[in-house]
């Protein structure tokens, strides 16, 4: 499936964050108990009074956020009404976050309709690229539910956190009985459904408090101290599958005897799917960088004529700011992705510059599925290497 974003502008709640920001909810009017000030709301969502029969203690507020938004046409594309707020966070190295949620009335089929979502931003005001983080997800239940995620650590060298309250406009549709889904399927097909179907929802009482600051020894970039690699070597271990994979974490693949981009050996990765479109990670290496901060890399992909399903692929890096590929990181938005054509292709992205901070690199590919059936690729001739 593909995501059809709306942009927006956001609001940005300006504050700044020292010692004294620990425990403090960094959420503007997360309460809703001034309307929508602070927040951006798409068409579909409102501040709303809460149902008489709280079974929580909301204090004397009565107010929260409605998801109402209507289902959304079949057309291959994920959307989404969201809610969204733009929050600096200064040098928050741990957060914690949280909040309660009502279903309206009937029950979803599935519980990935409703979430709440952290978004990491590089720039203060949320501007250019992002990376998702992390979320809350309300289960299939009445009642208030109170949700909470702690030790959340953002992005590395990210400025600022998105709030984003998300309604998904197929997901969230409502448990129907037998009879009451084949009414609204006769309703659609006659076009005289107005597409009311998704479970409603409220939010409440959303909470952002940074847990722990950087320590002064943790905020700097220190490189002194990293061995200087050779140039236009490749780092990577096992980059041409000659003989297995060995030194590659793998999921959905095997060696290959037979392919081979210029010589025999290669990775054969295949993904089935009984329901729709689907990708996941296939293969990774972690790569520590050394002092370098500037790298290239790339492979050679090939389409499994045997395939009953069409697919595509990706190679992309995520930073890491420990070596050996750990703690907190940033995934970088420069990739590439192979065109949907026969026989074996170059990919390659010619500059990668390694962020502030980071001492290790995971190299990946991703693989995907267009629909239901089976979408086999070779990969073959990965490279990663540094260039200044």
């Amino acid at each position: 499936m593909l995501q059809k974003i709306v942009f927006v502008s956001m609001l940005v709640t300006s504050a700044s964050i020292n010692a004294q920001s620990l425990k403090k909810n960094l959420i503007h009017n997360g309460d809703f108990a001034q309307g929508d000030k602070a927040w951006q709301l798409e068409y579909g969502m409102s501040v709303s009074t809460t149902p008489e029969e709280n079974e929580m203690d909301f204090s004397d507020n009565t107010s929260a956020l409605l998801m109402h938004a209507l289902e959304a046409p079949q057309d291959g594309y994920i959307h989404s009404r969201n809610a969204r707020q733009c929050i600096p966070i200064g040098e928050a190295r741990k957060l914690q976050f949280s909040g309660d949620f009502l279903y309206r009335d009937e029950l979803p089929a599935s519980n990935y309709g409703h979430r709440a979502n952290l978004i990491w931003h590089y720039e203060v005001d949320c501007s250019g690229s992002a990376q998702f983080g992390w979320f809350l997800e309300p289960k299939i239940k009445s009642g208030w539910q109170s949700l909470f995620i702690a030790d959340v650590e953002p992005a590395l060298n990210a400025k600022a956190v998105e709030i984003e309250i998300s309604q998904d406009q197929h997901s969230s549709r409502k448990d129907f009985m037998f009879w009451e889904a084949f009414y609204y399927w006769v309703m659609e097909k006659l076009e005289l459904s107005d597409r009311d179907t998704l479970s409603a929802g409220y939010w409440d009482n959303l909470d952002l408090q940074i847990t722990q600051l950087e320590e002064p020894d943790q905020a700097r970039d220190h490189l002194s101290d990293q061995p200087t690699l050779p140039h236009n070597i490749n780092l990577l271990r096992n980059g041409n599958f000659d003989s297995s994979l060995e030194d590659w974490k793998h999921y959905y693949s095997e060696w290959n005897a037979n392919e081979g981009s210029t010589k025999k050996g290669a990775v054969r990765v295949t993904l089935e799917s009984s329901t729709g479109s689907s990708g996941s990670g296939v293969f990774e290496q972690c790569v520590n960088i050394g002092n370098h901060r500037r790298f290239t890399m790339g492979a050679n992909f090939k389409v499994d004529e045997v395939s009953s399903q069409t697919g595509g692929g990706r190679m992309r890096v995520s930073w890491y700011e420990e070596e050996n590929c750990r703690g907190r990181h940033s995934t970088d938005s420069r990739h590439v992705d192979p065109q949907k054509i026969p026989g074996w292709q170059q990919l390659s992205v010619p500059f990668l510059d390694a962020p502030r901070n980071s001492r290790s690199v995971s190299v990946d590919a991703i693989q995907s599925i267009d629909g239901k059936g089976e979408f086999s690729a070779f990969w073959d001739d990965m490279y990663f290497m540094a260039i200044e």
